[in-house]
């Protein structure tokens, strides 16, 4: 059992997607585990759109994510069939409407099917009802 923190102690940070970053770690090298990575950018930054207690990341930030987690893509070796879906939820999470982005975080869900687990799944599935409003 775990010690309750002390009352001046900093909350730890809360890591979104725990399951999906396992699952990527434990991939054999290659096309399996470059595509579960790639779908995990992408879940990050489709998250930085949502509206937390915190706030969501601001468009400006949005915009840069973006354009560097494109680049970043681009040196992968994404199967070419997650490739694009992946890209195209990447450039929709620098948009300011969440709604937006749930057909092409869908199809990214769709795509890697075939690599997530059902713990990986579930939390792609929260994102989606949470990109709902």
């Amino acid at each position: 059992m775990l010690a309750p923190l002390p009352p001046y102690a900093v909350a730890p940070p809360a890591f979104p997607f725990p399951a999906l970053a396992r699952l990527a770690g434990r991939a054999p090298l290659g096309g399996p585990r470059e595509a579960l990575l790639a779908c995990y950018m992408a879940a990050r930054l489709a998250h930085g759109a949502l509206e937390t207690p915190g706030g969501s990341v601001p468009p400006s930030l949005r915009l840069a994510r973006g354009r560097g987690a494109r680049a970043w893509l681009g040196a992968l070796a994404v199967p070419p069939a997650v490739r694009a879906p992946v890209a195209k939820l990447i450039d929709a999470s620098t948009s300011n409407d969440p709604v937006a982005l749930r057909p092409p975080l869908a199809a990214v869900i769709a795509v890697t099917a075939g690599y997530l687990d059902g713990p990986a799944r579930s939390e792609l599935d929260h994102l989606t009802q949470a990109l709902a409003g």
